[in-house]
Protein backbone atom coordinates (compact mmCIF):
# COMPACT_ATOMS: atom_id res chain seq x y z
CA UNK A 1 0.00 0.00 0.00
CA UNK A 2 2.76 2.06 0.73
CA UNK A 3 4.41 1.78 -2.38
CA UNK A 4 0.95 2.45 -4.13
CA UNK A 5 -0.01 5.74 -2.44
CA UNK A 6 3.94 6.74 -3.18
CA UNK A 7 3.43 6.06 -6.89
CA UNK A 8 0.20 7.73 -7.14
CA UNK A 9 1.80 10.71 -5.57
CA UNK A 10 4.79 10.67 -7.65
CA UNK A 11 2.14 10.75 -10.77
CA UNK A 12 0.66 13.80 -9.68
CA UNK A 13 3.67 15.63 -9.60
CA UNK A 14 4.99 14.66 -12.14
CA UNK A 15 2.00 15.31 -14.17
CA UNK A 16 1.54 18.84 -13.01
CA UNK A 17 4.46 20.01 -15.12
CA UNK A 18 3.08 18.66 -18.02
CA UNK A 19 -0.62 20.38 -17.42
CA UNK A 20 1.59 23.54 -17.09
CA UNK A 21 3.23 23.08 -20.17
CA UNK A 22 -0.33 22.99 -21.76
CA UNK A 23 -0.98 26.39 -19.90
CA UNK A 24 -3.37 24.35 -17.58
CA UNK A 25 -3.67 24.91 -13.99
CA UNK A 26 -3.78 21.60 -12.02
CA UNK A 27 -6.73 21.80 -9.15
CA UNK A 28 -6.58 18.85 -6.57
CA UNK A 29 -7.76 20.49 -3.22
CA UNK A 30 -9.99 22.90 -2.46
CA UNK A 31 -10.30 26.06 -4.31
CA UNK A 32 -11.34 29.76 -4.14
CA UNK A 33 -9.94 32.31 -6.08
CA UNK A 34 -11.28 35.96 -7.29
CA UNK A 35 -10.24 39.17 -9.07
CA UNK A 36 -8.54 39.57 -12.37
CA UNK A 37 -6.43 36.69 -11.87
CA UNK A 38 -8.86 34.17 -11.92
CA UNK A 39 -8.59 34.17 -15.75
CA UNK A 40 -7.21 30.36 -16.88
CA UNK A 41 -7.92 27.08 -18.03
CA UNK A 42 -7.86 24.34 -14.74
CA UNK A 43 -8.00 20.67 -14.85
CA UNK A 44 -8.79 18.62 -11.95
CA UNK A 45 -6.47 16.00 -10.78
CA UNK A 46 -7.77 13.98 -8.37
CA UNK A 47 -11.38 13.46 -6.72
CA UNK A 48 -11.83 16.19 -4.03
CA UNK A 49 -14.39 15.98 -1.14
CA UNK A 50 -14.66 18.32 1.97
CA UNK A 51 -16.34 18.13 5.29
CA UNK A 52 -16.15 22.05 5.07
CA UNK A 53 -19.65 23.68 4.99
CA UNK A 54 -18.56 25.89 2.23
CA UNK A 55 -17.83 25.75 -1.80
CA UNK A 56 -15.19 23.27 -2.78
CA UNK A 57 -14.12 25.12 -6.21
CA UNK A 58 -14.95 28.91 -6.56
CA UNK A 59 -14.47 31.24 -9.09
CA UNK A 60 -15.27 34.91 -8.68
CA UNK A 61 -14.09 37.07 -11.14
CA UNK A 62 -14.80 40.96 -12.22
CA UNK A 63 -16.71 40.71 -15.47
CA UNK A 64 -14.54 39.51 -18.06
CA UNK A 65 -12.34 36.25 -17.25
CA UNK A 66 -12.78 33.34 -18.94
CA UNK A 67 -12.33 30.37 -16.49
CA UNK A 68 -12.76 26.92 -18.54
CA UNK A 69 -12.47 23.45 -15.92
CA UNK A 70 -11.64 20.28 -16.80
CA UNK A 71 -12.85 17.92 -14.00
CA UNK A 72 -10.99 15.30 -16.19
CA UNK A 73 -13.17 12.31 -15.46
CA UNK A 74 -12.95 13.19 -11.20
CA UNK A 75 -15.58 14.08 -8.83
CA UNK A 76 -16.12 16.71 -7.01
CA UNK A 77 -18.46 16.43 -3.66
CA UNK A 78 -19.45 18.22 -0.67
CA UNK A 79 -21.85 15.70 1.20
CA UNK A 80 -22.13 18.05 4.37
CA UNK A 81 -25.56 19.50 5.10
CA UNK A 82 -25.58 23.43 3.90
CA UNK A 83 -26.64 25.76 1.22
CA UNK A 84 -24.43 27.32 -1.76
CA UNK A 85 -23.04 24.66 -4.16
CA UNK A 86 -20.39 22.51 -4.70
CA UNK A 87 -19.11 24.50 -7.55
CA UNK A 88 -19.84 27.76 -7.83
CA UNK A 89 -18.56 30.73 -10.80
CA UNK A 90 -19.66 34.18 -10.54
CA UNK A 91 -19.17 37.10 -12.44
CA UNK A 92 -17.58 36.01 -15.23
CA UNK A 93 -17.00 36.84 -19.47
CA UNK A 94 -17.54 33.14 -19.95
CA UNK A 95 -17.54 29.61 -17.71
CA UNK A 96 -16.77 26.43 -19.21
CA UNK A 97 -17.32 23.35 -16.98
CA UNK A 98 -16.79 19.51 -18.32
CA UNK A 99 -15.89 16.08 -18.23
CA UNK A 100 -16.77 14.74 -14.66
CA UNK A 101 -19.11 14.44 -11.54
CA UNK A 102 -20.83 16.29 -8.68
CA UNK A 103 -22.32 14.79 -5.35
CA UNK A 104 -23.74 17.49 -2.66
CA UNK A 105 -25.89 16.89 -0.03
CA UNK A 106 -29.73 17.36 -0.16
CA UNK A 107 -29.47 21.02 0.78
CA UNK A 108 -26.95 22.11 -1.79
CA UNK A 109 -26.59 22.84 -5.09
CA UNK A 110 -24.29 21.08 -7.83
CA UNK A 111 -23.18 23.66 -9.41
CA UNK A 112 -24.20 27.56 -9.97
CA UNK A 113 -22.93 29.68 -12.92
CA UNK A 114 -24.38 32.77 -11.99
CA UNK A 115 -24.15 36.56 -13.67
CA UNK A 116 -21.99 35.44 -16.20
CA UNK A 117 -22.16 36.32 -19.86
CA UNK A 118 -21.52 33.23 -21.42
CA UNK A 119 -22.13 29.92 -19.20
CA UNK A 120 -21.03 26.08 -21.15
CA UNK A 121 -21.88 23.22 -19.23
CA UNK A 122 -21.42 19.99 -20.78
CA UNK A 123 -20.65 16.10 -19.97
CA UNK A 124 -21.54 16.53 -16.14
CA UNK A 125 -23.14 13.67 -13.86
CA UNK A 126 -24.99 15.85 -11.10
CA UNK A 127 -26.12 13.60 -8.37
CA UNK A 128 -28.33 14.55 -4.60
CA UNK A 129 -28.78 18.31 -4.90
CA UNK A 130 -31.22 20.83 -4.43
CA UNK A 131 -30.68 22.15 -7.55
CA UNK A 132 -28.40 20.11 -9.94
CA UNK A 133 -27.65 22.61 -12.39
CA UNK A 134 -28.58 26.22 -11.63
CA UNK A 135 -27.43 29.29 -14.44
CA UNK A 136 -28.76 32.18 -13.03
CA UNK A 137 -28.53 35.68 -15.33
CA UNK A 138 -26.44 34.48 -18.37
CA UNK A 139 -26.53 35.89 -22.12
CA UNK A 140 -25.57 33.12 -23.43
CA UNK A 141 -25.74 29.73 -22.19
CA UNK A 142 -25.31 25.80 -23.41
CA UNK A 143 -26.45 22.66 -21.21
CA UNK A 144 -25.23 19.96 -22.93
CA UNK A 145 -25.02 16.07 -21.64
CA UNK A 146 -25.79 16.58 -18.27
CA UNK A 147 -27.12 13.73 -16.28
CA UNK A 148 -29.04 15.31 -13.25
CA UNK A 149 -30.28 12.54 -10.94
CA UNK A 150 -32.49 13.06 -7.70
CA UNK A 151 -32.40 16.79 -7.02
CA UNK A 152 -35.03 18.27 -4.27
CA UNK A 153 -35.97 21.06 -6.71
CA UNK A 154 -34.89 21.20 -10.12
CA UNK A 155 -32.41 19.13 -12.29
CA UNK A 156 -31.72 21.88 -14.30
CA UNK A 157 -32.46 25.78 -13.39
CA UNK A 158 -31.56 28.36 -16.40
CA UNK A 159 -33.20 31.82 -15.35
CA UNK A 160 -32.38 34.71 -17.79
CA UNK A 161 -31.24 38.04 -17.57
CA UNK A 162 -33.97 41.13 -17.71
CA UNK A 163 -33.16 43.29 -20.00
CA UNK A 164 -30.74 41.73 -22.10
CA UNK A 165 -30.94 39.59 -24.93
CA UNK A 166 -30.39 35.79 -23.83
CA UNK A 167 -30.10 32.66 -26.10
CA UNK A 168 -29.35 29.32 -25.21
CA UNK A 169 -29.56 25.43 -25.61
CA UNK A 170 -30.28 22.48 -23.19
CA UNK A 171 -29.39 19.25 -25.01
CA UNK A 172 -29.33 15.64 -24.81
CA UNK A 173 -29.63 15.81 -20.53
CA UNK A 174 -31.61 13.02 -18.85
CA UNK A 175 -32.93 14.27 -15.58
CA UNK A 176 -35.08 11.48 -12.97
CA UNK A 177 -36.28 12.29 -9.55
CA UNK A 178 -36.54 16.06 -8.66
CA UNK A 179 -39.09 17.59 -6.32
CA UNK A 180 -40.28 19.66 -8.67
CA UNK A 181 -39.55 20.43 -12.57
CA UNK A 182 -36.92 18.66 -14.18
CA UNK A 183 -35.71 21.31 -16.91
CA UNK A 184 -37.16 24.65 -16.30
CA UNK A 185 -36.04 27.97 -18.24
CA UNK A 186 -37.86 31.09 -17.56
CA UNK A 187 -37.94 35.05 -17.12
CA UNK A 188 -36.15 37.18 -19.92
CA UNK A 189 -35.19 34.10 -22.06
CA UNK A 190 -34.91 35.64 -25.70
CA UNK A 191 -34.29 32.81 -27.88
CA UNK A 192 -34.09 29.29 -26.73
CA UNK A 193 -33.41 25.37 -28.21
CA UNK A 194 -34.18 22.35 -26.16
CA UNK A 195 -33.70 19.29 -27.86
CA UNK A 196 -33.16 15.60 -26.89
CA UNK A 197 -33.41 15.43 -23.12
CA UNK A 198 -35.25 13.01 -21.21
CA UNK A 199 -36.59 13.73 -18.20
CA UNK A 200 -38.55 11.04 -15.53
CA UNK A 201 -40.37 11.24 -12.58
CA UNK A 202 -40.71 15.04 -11.53
CA UNK A 203 -42.85 15.73 -8.97
CA UNK A 204 -41.79 14.00 -6.23
CA UNK A 205 -42.38 16.95 -3.85
CA UNK A 206 -45.09 19.31 -4.84
CA UNK A 207 -47.42 18.81 -8.43
CA UNK A 208 -45.10 20.54 -10.88
CA UNK A 209 -44.13 20.18 -14.67
CA UNK A 210 -41.76 17.93 -16.02
CA UNK A 211 -40.42 20.23 -18.95
CA UNK A 212 -41.40 23.98 -18.24
CA UNK A 213 -40.34 26.62 -20.83
CA UNK A 214 -41.87 30.46 -19.98
CA UNK A 215 -40.07 33.48 -22.00
CA UNK A 216 -42.38 35.87 -21.44
CA UNK A 217 -40.30 37.65 -19.42
CA UNK A 218 -38.28 38.50 -22.36
CA UNK A 219 -37.06 41.69 -23.65
CA UNK A 220 -38.74 40.70 -27.16
CA UNK A 221 -42.20 39.94 -28.55
CA UNK A 222 -40.67 37.73 -31.03
CA UNK A 223 -38.98 35.14 -28.80
CA UNK A 224 -38.04 31.87 -30.46
CA UNK A 225 -38.89 28.65 -28.67
CA UNK A 226 -38.15 25.12 -29.88
CA UNK A 227 -38.96 22.13 -28.82
CA UNK A 228 -38.21 18.63 -30.23
CA UNK A 229 -37.42 14.95 -29.46
CA UNK A 230 -37.74 15.44 -25.47
CA UNK A 231 -39.19 12.66 -23.85
CA UNK A 232 -40.84 12.93 -20.62
CA UNK A 233 -42.40 10.55 -18.61
CA UNK A 234 -44.46 9.59 -14.72
CA UNK A 235 -44.59 13.69 -14.06
CA UNK A 236 -46.73 14.55 -11.28
CA UNK A 237 -48.68 17.58 -12.70
CA UNK A 238 -47.82 18.43 -16.53
CA UNK A 239 -45.71 17.08 -18.81
CA UNK A 240 -44.83 19.75 -20.99
CA UNK A 241 -45.14 23.39 -20.64
CA UNK A 242 -44.65 26.20 -22.59
CA UNK A 243 -45.59 29.74 -22.10
CA UNK A 244 -44.24 32.49 -25.11
CA UNK A 245 -45.00 35.29 -26.24
CA UNK A 246 -43.30 34.88 -29.61
CA UNK A 247 -43.27 32.28 -31.86
CA UNK A 248 -42.28 28.35 -31.07
CA UNK A 249 -42.00 24.78 -32.49
CA UNK A 250 -42.64 22.36 -30.87
CA UNK A 251 -42.08 18.94 -32.50
CA UNK A 252 -41.62 15.26 -31.97
CA UNK A 253 -42.07 15.54 -28.48
CA UNK A 254 -42.78 12.02 -26.54
CA UNK A 255 -45.14 12.23 -22.93
CA UNK A 256 -46.86 10.03 -20.67
CA UNK A 257 -47.86 9.39 -17.60
CA UNK A 258 -48.64 12.99 -16.75
CA UNK A 259 -51.59 13.55 -13.92
CA UNK A 260 -52.12 16.83 -15.54
CA UNK A 261 -52.12 17.56 -19.40
CA UNK A 262 -49.18 15.90 -21.11
CA UNK A 263 -48.33 19.20 -23.51
CA UNK A 264 -50.06 22.69 -22.55
CA UNK A 265 -49.13 25.66 -24.88
CA UNK A 266 -49.83 28.86 -23.86
CA UNK A 267 -49.24 30.61 -26.56
CA UNK A 268 -49.70 32.29 -30.33
CA UNK A 269 -48.46 31.71 -33.62
CA UNK A 270 -46.91 28.17 -32.85
CA UNK A 271 -46.40 24.79 -34.87
CA UNK A 272 -47.15 22.21 -32.62
CA UNK A 273 -46.38 18.73 -34.81
CA UNK A 274 -45.61 15.03 -34.77
CA UNK A 275 -45.84 14.65 -30.61
CA UNK A 276 -47.15 11.50 -29.20
CA UNK A 277 -49.09 12.19 -25.86
CA UNK A 278 -50.19 8.80 -23.91
CA UNK A 279 -51.55 7.94 -20.96
CA UNK A 280 -51.79 11.63 -19.23
CA UNK A 281 -54.45 11.97 -16.99
CA UNK A 282 -56.06 15.16 -18.44
CA UNK A 283 -55.31 16.29 -21.97
CA UNK A 284 -53.11 14.96 -24.22
CA UNK A 285 -52.48 18.34 -25.89
CA UNK A 286 -54.21 21.79 -24.36
CA UNK A 287 -53.71 24.46 -26.13
CA UNK A 288 -54.83 27.84 -24.85
CA UNK A 289 -53.28 30.21 -27.02
CA UNK A 290 -54.16 31.01 -30.78
CA UNK A 291 -53.09 30.75 -34.40
CA UNK A 292 -50.90 27.96 -33.96
CA UNK A 293 -51.00 24.95 -36.66
CA UNK A 294 -51.48 21.94 -34.68
CA UNK A 295 -50.92 18.46 -37.11
CA UNK A 296 -49.50 15.22 -37.25
CA UNK A 297 -49.78 14.54 -33.85
CA UNK A 298 -51.24 11.03 -31.94
CA UNK A 299 -53.11 11.91 -28.65
CA UNK A 300 -54.20 8.67 -27.17
CA UNK A 301 -55.41 6.63 -24.08
CA UNK A 302 -55.86 9.82 -21.89
CA UNK A 303 -58.63 11.46 -20.20
CA UNK A 304 -59.06 14.21 -23.24
CA UNK A 305 -57.52 14.22 -26.67
CA UNK A 306 -56.65 17.34 -27.99
CA UNK A 307 -58.19 20.05 -25.73
CA UNK A 308 -58.92 23.50 -27.25
CA UNK A 309 -59.31 26.25 -24.47
CA UNK A 310 -58.74 29.61 -22.87
CA UNK A 311 -57.70 28.18 -19.63
CA UNK A 312 -54.90 30.75 -18.01
CA UNK A 313 -54.56 32.64 -21.41
CA UNK A 314 -53.54 35.70 -19.74
CA UNK A 315 -52.17 38.76 -21.90
CA UNK A 316 -51.73 36.06 -24.90
CA UNK A 317 -54.91 37.36 -26.70
CA UNK A 318 -56.30 34.72 -28.86
CA UNK A 319 -57.39 32.60 -25.76
CA UNK A 320 -58.21 29.19 -27.59
CA UNK A 321 -59.35 31.11 -30.77
CA UNK A 322 -58.02 30.63 -34.56
CA UNK A 323 -56.29 27.63 -34.27
CA UNK A 324 -56.25 24.92 -37.45
CA UNK A 325 -55.52 21.60 -37.04
CA UNK A 326 -55.02 18.56 -39.25
CA UNK A 327 -53.90 14.81 -39.59
CA UNK A 328 -53.92 13.99 -36.33
CA UNK A 329 -54.63 11.13 -35.04
CA UNK A 330 -56.78 11.15 -31.45
CA UNK A 331 -58.53 7.78 -30.22
CA UNK A 332 -59.21 5.95 -26.90
CA UNK A 333 -59.51 9.16 -24.94
CA UNK A 334 -61.89 8.51 -21.84
CA UNK A 335 -62.14 11.30 -19.65
CA UNK A 336 -65.36 13.34 -18.78
CA UNK A 337 -64.45 16.57 -20.38
CA UNK A 338 -65.43 19.90 -20.00
CA UNK A 339 -67.90 21.75 -21.80
CA UNK A 340 -67.29 21.20 -25.39
CA UNK A 341 -68.74 22.74 -28.50
CA UNK A 342 -70.86 20.63 -30.52
CA UNK A 343 -68.81 18.25 -32.82
CA UNK A 344 -66.79 19.13 -35.65
CA UNK A 345 -67.85 17.11 -38.42
CA UNK A 346 -68.34 13.28 -36.65
CA UNK A 347 -65.75 13.87 -34.40
CA UNK A 348 -66.84 14.61 -30.90
CA UNK A 349 -65.33 14.65 -27.07
CA UNK A 350 -63.29 13.33 -25.06
CA UNK A 351 -61.39 13.10 -28.64
CA UNK A 352 -61.73 16.97 -29.70
CA UNK A 353 -63.16 19.41 -27.49
CA UNK A 354 -62.97 22.86 -28.31
CA UNK A 355 -64.48 25.18 -25.57
CA UNK A 356 -67.69 27.15 -25.90
CA UNK A 357 -65.49 30.72 -25.86
CA UNK A 358 -63.07 29.72 -28.26
CA UNK A 359 -64.07 30.95 -32.12
CA UNK A 360 -62.52 29.92 -35.44
CA UNK A 361 -60.53 26.99 -34.85
CA UNK A 362 -60.88 25.24 -38.26
CA UNK A 363 -59.72 21.36 -39.55
CA UNK A 364 -58.57 20.63 -42.77
CA UNK A 365 -60.65 17.52 -42.60
CA UNK A 366 -58.07 15.32 -42.14
CA UNK A 367 -57.95 14.00 -38.90
CA UNK A 368 -58.36 10.60 -37.67
CA UNK A 369 -60.32 10.56 -35.03
CA UNK A 370 -63.18 8.71 -34.90
CA UNK A 371 -65.86 9.46 -37.61
CA UNK A 372 -62.77 11.86 -39.08
CA UNK A 373 -63.12 15.49 -39.06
Amino acid sequence: MRSRTLFLSLAILCAAPAFAEEGRVPIFEPLSLSGSGVAGKYIVTRDIGTVDPGTVIEFVGSGTEHVEVDLNGFTIANTVAGSGAVIVANNLGKFTIRNGSIIASPSRGGLLVTNTVQAVVEDLSVKNTSTGVFVENPQQFAVRRVLADTAGFFGILVDGASGVDNTGIVQDCQVRRTGHEGIRVVEAIDGVTIVGNRVRDAGLAAETRGLYVDTTGGSDADDIVELRRNNVRNIDGWGIRVNTKGACTIEGNRVGGATRSGIWVRTNGCLIEDNVARLNDEAGIHVSGGRNQIRGNVVTDNGLGLWIAPSSCGSTGYCGNDNTFTKNTSRGNTGLPTPCLPPIGACAAPDLCLDPTTVGNTSFGDNLMPGGC
